[in-house]
């Protein structure tokens, strides 16, 4: 089991029963060379979704197991909306939960990431 992990503020790593000095950026963005842009908004997206659900503490202490069993149930609820036909056949309100649904899939991917 690994007993470190990135800090949700920083991106440091915080040691388990080890003080963290956190430099948390203020309004500045790290510097990151990504070849494919795509990922940038996908990220924002990602991290909005985070930043609503921090008052539930994070994943950090999560049991793996329940990781799971949340990654399956967004897999499940996306796959809901896929065997709908093609995103253009959605309304629009629709489109945007299908794409909220991919949002929470990767969130849940990530925090499996960082906890293995």
């Amino acid at each position: 089991m690994n007993d470190s992990y990135a800090c949700p503020d920083c991106g440091g790593f915080i040691e388990k029963g080890h003080p963290h000095e956190c430099k948390k950026p203020s309004g500045v963005s790290f510097p990151i060379d990504i070849k494919h842009i795509q990922i940038i908004p996908f990220a924002k997206a990602m991290d909005e979704v985070l930043i609503k659900n921090d008052h539930k503490g994070g994943w950090h202490n999560c049991d793996i197991q329940y990781l799971r069993y949340r990654l399956v149930e967004e897999l499940g609820e996306y796959f809901a909306w896929a065997s709908r036909g093609s995103p253009s056949s959605l309304s629009e309100a629709e489109y945007r939960q299908m794409r909220k649904e991919l949002v929470d899939i990767a969130n849940f991917a990530m925090m499996l990431w960082d906890r293995s």
